[in-house]
């Protein structure tokens, strides 16, 4: 349990450690002081606390071998002197100098561990990712291309990973393996893998690994851990494996939208009618709308507006993804409010998590029911995004709002930097310009 507590008018970040945890943190909580009086800030800065101190958490819990628990342990207070003022009378460093293993863990060393290999550098670059930048998923995206790293490069120290490493790792990602860490894959090495001829990684996902990780390896270049980023210029060059997803066209959302499920809501889940409607009106990704709880639908000024956010245990791809996305008057119309009645202080669709996503299932079901509606590979559930952006467009809406409604970063100076972004107002008067009932569907 963290939250916000006040002293004084100062507001303070009150984070419980988990219990099993408590003999390596050597202390029950951590109380830090957020320096500041303005309630918005506080809970700022607060998100940004918690998302490193449950990163460093997760890691620790992760792991086996204490060293490597201390040395997540020491680049959390690392983060944690630089972000609060270690000089601050507030903040306590995290006690490793008086920790006593438990039994059966033994310290090889007496003194902290030293940061070298490119996994204990790993920790630090993404700690400092986590508070400042990614979502949950651009952590997991990127920690699953590091340990393809480590498993074509070895755990070395970032000196060693020259010309010959870095040419044999970008190559060695266009043969490697499908669910490498999965069921049997997970037990055999890279060699006999490749022996029994199992599935690769596609060129698509090779090529996002190798930026994923040249990003790491600019970041330790910035760090001053190596002079160059080794991986400079050696991006994969493969064959292109995927299929460009698609927009659906006119027909596409006629052929959709006509089947009983809609016309007739004959339909076994409730979530298999809503969703596919709010992701067209909206544009939002699907485990945007998911992860919706009843609570998420707003009302401000006498609009109606999904609140995309990610508090509480809300995702998001990235930080420009929290936004506010006004419903469209034909939702409305639709019936839409007499579901969230029906939902209140609750989930808005029943949905279990599956591999960490509430859209996992949705994503089997809207295969299944695109393949019987006899669509090719193209065409999937991030086509409704595709198809808002489109539809959008056609209608006038000024691109700056598009990217907004979408949670797009802006690519301007003017909007990217100086903007505060638009307002509630402004952004339902643009999407009310949109016609998508009329134009494709007849419900």
């Amino acid at each position: 349990m963290d939250y916000l507590r006040t002293r004084n008018g100062t507001f303070y970040f009150r984070k419980v450690i988990p219990m099993e945890l408590r003999y390596l943190f050597c202390k029950g909580e951590l109380q830090l002081s957020l320096r500041t009086k303005i309630k918005t800030e506080a809970r700022t800065r607060a998100a940004t606390l918690r998302g490193a101190i449950n990163a460093a958490i997760d890691e620790i819990k992760s792991e086996k071998k204490l060293e490597r628990k201390l040395a997540i342990l020491e680049q959390l207070d690392i983060f944690l002197k630089s972000f609060i003022n270690k000089k601050h009378k507030a903040y306590e460093s995290l006690g490793t100098r008086h920790f006593k293993p438990r039994q059966g863990e033994v310290s090889q060393e007496k003194t902290k561990p030293k940061i070298t290999t490119l996994s204990v550098l790993y920790i630090q670059f993404e700690t400092e990712k986590v508070a400042t930048e990614w979502g949950h998923k651009a952590k997991e995206d990127y920690y699953t291309a590091f340990k393809a790293l480590i498993d074509l490069v070895g755990d070395v120290v970032p000196a060693k990973v020259n010309n010959t490493l870095a040419n044999k790792y970008s190559q060695g990602l266009l043969t490697y393996p499908q669910r490498r860490t999965v069921g049997p894959n997970a037990k055999l090495s890279l060699k006999e893998l490749d022996k029994r001829n199992s599935p690769t990684i596609s060129a698509r996902t090779a090529k996002n690994h190798f930026t994923q990780m040249n990003v790491f390896f600019n970041w330790l270049t910035q760090r001053k851990y190596i002079k160059a980023n080794p991986l400079s210029g050696l991006a994969p060059k493969g064959k292109k494996t995927t299929t460009k997803k698609q927009s659906f066209n006119q027909n596409d959302l006629k052929l959709i939208f006509s089947q009983p499920l809609f016309k007739e809501k004959k339909y076994k889940c409730e979530w298999q009618y809503w969703l596919p409607i709010l992701a067209l009106y909206t544009g939002a990704r699907l485990e945007e709308l998911a992860q919706l709880s009843a609570s998420d639908v707003k009302q401000e000024d006498a609009i109606y507006y999904l609140h995309i956010h990610s508090e509480e245990n809300n995702q998001l791809k990235n930080e420009n993804s929290a936004r506010k996305i006004p419903l469209h008057c034909e939702v409305l119309s639709l019936g839409f409010l007499d579901y969230l009645a029906t939902k209140q202080g609750q989930q808005l669709f029943q949905l279990n998590k599956v591999s960490g996503k509430y859209g996992k299932n949705v994503t089997k079901w809207f295969t299944r029911f695109k393949q019987h509606l006899g669509f090719g590979p193209a065409k999937v559930f991030h086509s409704f995004r595709h198809t808002f952006r489109d539809l959008a467009v056609e209608s006038g809406v000024p691109s700056e709002h598009i990217k907004a409604l979408l949670g797009h970063t802006q690519g301007d100076v003017t909007h990217g930097i100086y903007g505060s972004g638009f307002s509630l107002r402004m952004l339902n008067a643009s999407l009310q310009k949109i016609e998508i009932r009329n134009f494709c569907m007849n419900l």
